[in-house]
This record gives structure tokens, C-alpha cells and sequence, in this order.
């Protein structure tokens, strides 16, 4: 009888094992992800996190209704999602109204990445959307 008990609970162990990444964080990306700022019509900061490619995106697909996200908190919950050490290149093209945001936000910004363990990298402005 003991055997028995004890062989449930080693079963019941190794389904946990296997269900827990299903509840945890994402897996990494192969090209990681971009990361898209502008100022919204209410003058609050806007977002977007898309999967890397080595395509340029048009604005109308950076900012799109589903790819919004409307707040730094709402940005810092999407980091925590992510996997830890995802890369984040974040961008802000010359068209479309993509923009860096104030000092003090992407001061806010970066501490969230660091804080979910993802390396946020911000590139030039020098990169171009359609």
C-alpha cells in the first residue's frame, strides 16, 4: 500500500513538473521582440510589443487595437510574461509618430524590464517603418 501511495506521488510530482510551463513565463524568441512608443490622442503613452522579424512593420500593423498596450503598467505586466533574458529592441521610427518617451518614463520602462529579467535595448532613431 505504501508503494502504491508513494508511486501516486511521484506521479502526481512529475505532472506538475510538466504542466508548470503551461503557467509560467513564455519561451524565448528567436529574434526577440520589438518594442514601439507613441503619444496617444489623451496624451498618454501607448505601446506596442510585437515578435521580431527582419521585415519592417507598417505603422498601421505596430498600431493596431489588439498590439496596443495603453499604459507603463499595463507595459511592466506584459514584461513579466515575457521569458527572462528575452531581448527587447525597442524603437522609435522617423514616420507614424513614434517617439521616446520623457526621461523619466523610459527611466520607469527600463526598471520594469530589468525587474521581469529582460534585456530591453533602445536603437537609434534612424530605422524606418512603412
Amino acid at each position: 500500500m505504501k508503494l502504491i501511495s508513494g508511486f501516486a506521488l511521484l506521479l502526481l510530482a512529475m505532472t506538475a513538473v510538466v504542466v508548470q510551463p503551461a503557467f509560467g513565463r513564455a519561451h524565448k524568441s528567436f529574434e526577440g521582440i520589438e518594442l514601439y512608443s507613441w503619444k496617444g490622442p489623451a496624451e498618454n503613452w501607448c505601446f506596442a510589443l510585437l515578435p521580431g522579424t527582419n521585415r519592417l512593420k507598417t505603422v498601421t500593423e505596430i498600431k493596431k487595437k489588439k498590439n496596443k498596450i495603453s499604459s507603463v503598467l499595463e507595459l511592466r505586466k506584459k514584461f513579466l510574461k515575457l521569458a527572462e533574458g528575452e531581448q527587447i529592441f525597442w524603437s522609435s521610427p522617423d514616420s507614424g509618430g513614434f517617439t521616446f518617451p520623457d526621461e523619466k518614463t523610459k527611466s520607469e520602462i527600463m526598471d520594469a524590464a530589468k525587474k521581469a529579467d529582460v534585456e530591453l535595448h533602445l536603437l537609434s532613431d534612424n530605422s524606418s517603418t512603412k
